[in-house]
């Protein structure tokens, strides 16, 4: 007998659901993981490594928040939103930053690194400007 298939919140073990199709796979952190399955430290990590090139955006559209999201204008970190396509796609600071992804210290470092060749040119577009400082 196997154990029952339970969702770990506290695990850092994630692996991709290959019962799906490509194009509709997510990442798993449920009990047990599967025999002889390739895991990941973070649902982020896992979803780069396994679907990768993934049309749907299904895997990074699933990445689990640990709280509410709340736009933060005083925060210093910046990460990619992947949950658009590459040519919509913008950075976000906004709290709290979803498990495992990659951050940066400003909007213009995460798109020049997250969004290079963007040909629509959405994320540097989307810069937030700060106000000049009056002396």
């Amino acid at each position: 007998l196997t154990s029952p298939t339970v969702s770990d919140p506290n695990s850092d073990l994630w692996y991709p659901d290959y019962s799906r199709g490509f194009n509709e796979g997510v990442c798993r952190n449920e009990s047990p993981v599967p025999n002889g399955i390739v895991t990941y430290g973070s649902q982020a990590t896992c979803c780069e490594s396994s679907y990768a090139g993934q049309s749907s955006g299904d895997c990074i559209a699933d990445l689990q928040l640990t709280s509410p999201t709340v736009s933060d204008p005083n925060s210093d970190l910046w990460y990619p939103d992947y949950s658009r396509g590459f040519n919509e796609g913008v950075c976000r600071n906004e709290s709290p930053v979803p498990n495992g992804i990659v951050t940066y210290g400003s909007q213009a470092t995460c798109c020049e690194s997250s969004y290079a060749g963007q040909s629509s040119g959405d994320c540097i577009a989307d810069l937030q400007l700060t106000s000049p400082t009056v002396s």
